[in-house]
């Protein structure tokens, strides 16, 4: 059975033509014909989840893995609005989304009927593409439109507004419309790209090559050819953990390195050329230090070309894979330099200092993600909550047998917990997802979903607010921290783990963290640990970490902490 509307017949053949086979549906009476239709037919695997916001992000994560285009579809009205966050957090990942936004048909906009406002193009700013169908006839054109730009050199979401008159509930045997009828092609052009012949120079004369790398998706192509160039004595290759890039000539740390860069070491640190791959990166501190000792050169590789120029000083951007453009780079004479060798000895103090100052660290954040990083189980998907935990991710060396994702297109805490189950559900993994308190009961609703698999964990970091407010310069000096900034609370997630059906275990010091953890992945139950940290000194420990890095290079290596160091 089908809907007896072509427009939802045309829709219905168009995705399976470009293999859009999951959809998340979200409950109403305005999609009835898409849902049915979708529910009807087996070529398709539907979700139910009520919350649009939730629905979205669940959506994003199954795309995420896939890296294939799923679809969402709602009622009318402001059920629409929701989907925004997850649309623009798609837009910046790069990720297919495709809205079908059921609607009311056009003479009733305006006029007095509820769940009725004007759909068309809501999110403009985000979107690759949105149509408009004109009535229930022939939109076979709009569609197919429509979908085109799903895909191609730079992926992202696209809307397709579908006004559907009543009767919403009739249906017919088969659809009218046939596969074999459609009339509309994609054909995706290919470009291969070469570099310039004076690239060869250019690259060959660099006494200081930096390599920045965002985010990224698993790719093992780049990994090898990068791992390549970094062996080269010029070269500095610095990954951030959702790079999902390793190699022992990685330096994985940003932060760890850079944070307490004095004016000598920014000098030493300068390079002539930095070459970034991926999108958002995560360090504020790195942006600091190039914007201020930027390079001669600046290339931006990036197969979308899109010219992103975080530090203000692009040179060029190149349209073509990382993996092709750094195996073109391995053909290239090298230049003499110690550049990497310097930087791989301050690395190494580095974290002999760090793991001398863990050792003697008060119970805190910084310890208690210090003893998940160490816990998680091998080969699992590490999923990251966004502001300090990502961060606080960042600070330890990455594991080579886990993968890491965050919703860093956009960098919102909306969502996290959603797009954590519907990445976990559909790369079939074990999953850790990490969040801040704020973060989680935010999206609270994630939970309201009947899809959560199987060896999916959530570890709450709870410290009563927006930790990341006590780490970051300003709000403090505000007077209105604790209540704006902060958003202090005494929640706890116990009563929602009981309602939705999850184990649930807490920690409050390293030994009920230490029990916890060996609770939490005693069984491959979805669970919640919530561990409760200190909210008032977490900042002061996280600070005089830093404080120890600093003073470590003018201590004497007697691998003791300086005596001034205090915690």
């Amino acid at each position: 059975m089908i809907s007896d509307k072509l427009s939802v017949q045309q829709i219905v053949a168009y995705l399976k033509v470009y293999g859009i086979s999951q959809v998340v549906i979200s409950p109403g009476s305005r999609n009835a014909p898409l849902t049915y239709s979708f529910d009807q037919d087996e070529f398709f695997k539907t979700y139910s989840i009520v919350d649009e916001r939730a629905a979205a992000f669940f959506a994003l994560g199954i795309a995420q893995q896939s890296q294939k285009s799923v679809a969402l579809t709602c009622t009318s009205g402001t059920a629409l609005l929701n989907y925004a966050p997850a649309i623009a957090e798609a837009f910046y990942q790069r990720i297919p989304l495709l809205v079908l936004s059921a609607d009311r048909p056009d003479e009733m906009l305006n006029q007095g009927f509820g769940q009725t406002i004007d759909q068309k193009q809501v999110f403009d700013n985000f979107i690759h593409s949105s149509v408009h169908l004109k009535g229930e006839g022939d939109n076979e054109a709009f569609i197919a439109e429509a979908l085109s730009h799903l895909y191609g050199k730079k992926p992202g979401p696209v809307q397709i507004n579908v006004p559907l008159r009543e009767p919403l509930y009739e249906f017919v045997p088969n659809s009218l419309f046939k596969i074999e009828d459609l009339r509309w092609k994609m054909e995706e052009a290919h470009q291969d790209f070469e570099l310039p012949l004076d690239f060869s120079s250019e690259v060959k004369n660099a006494k200081r090559i930096l390599v920045l790398t965002g985010q990224l998706s698993p790719d093992s192509k780049l990994n090898k050819e990068l791992a390549q160039f970094a062996q080269r004595e010029n070269v500095l290759v610095m990954t951030e953990t959702g790079s999902n890039l390793f190699s022992e000539d990685f330096l994985p740390c940003t932060d760890r390195m850079v944070f307490n860069f004095d004016e000598a070491d920014c000098l030493n640190f300068q390079p002539d050329l930095v070459i970034t791959i991926g999108t958002n990166i995560v360090s504020k501190k790195i942006k600091q230090v190039i914007k201020k000792h930027p390079p001669k050169t600046h290339w931006h590789i990036d197969p979308s070309g899109d010219r992103i120029d975080t530090f203000g000083c692009l040179s060029a951007c190149y349209p073509m894979h990382p993996s092709e453009f750094v195996r073109q780079l391995n053909t290239m004479e090298e230049e003499t330099s110690n550049y990497k060798t310097l930087f791989h000895q301050k690395e190494k103090e580095n974290i002999e200092k760090a793991e001398e100052y863990l050792r003697i660290c008060p119970y805190s954040d910084l310890s208690v993600f210090d003893a998940i990083l160490k816990a998680i189980p091998e080969n699992q998907m590490l999923q990251m909550g966004n502001s300090s935990v990502v961060r606080y991710i960042q600070l330890f060396n990455q594991r080579a047998d886990l993968i890491y994702f965050a919703n860093r297109g956009t960098s919102g805490i909306d969502g996290c917990t959603s797009t954590a189950i519907g990445a976990a559900l559909e790369s079939g993994k074990a999953t850790t997802f990490i969040s801040g308190d704020i973060a989680f009961f935010y999206d609270s609703n994630a939970l309201w979903n009947k899809y959560i698999p199987k060896g999916f964990k959530i570890i709450l970091i709870n410290n009563g607010g927006g930790g990341i407010f006590r780490i970051i310069p300003g709000p403090s000096k505000t007077g209105a921290m604790e209540e704006y900034f902060e958003a202090q609370h005494n929640l706890n997630a116990e009563h929602l783990a009981k309602m939705y059906g999850l184990r649930y275990f807490s920690a409050e010091d390293m030994h009920s963290v230490a029990n916890g953890l060996n609770a939490l992945y005693s069984d491959e139950k979805p669970a919640i640990l919530e561990i409760f940290t200190p909210r008032e000194e977490n900042d002061t420990i996280l600070k005089a970490y830093f404080k120890c890095l600093k003073q470590a290079k003018k201590a004497s290596s007697t691998g003791a902490l300086p005596k001034n160091t205090q915690i």
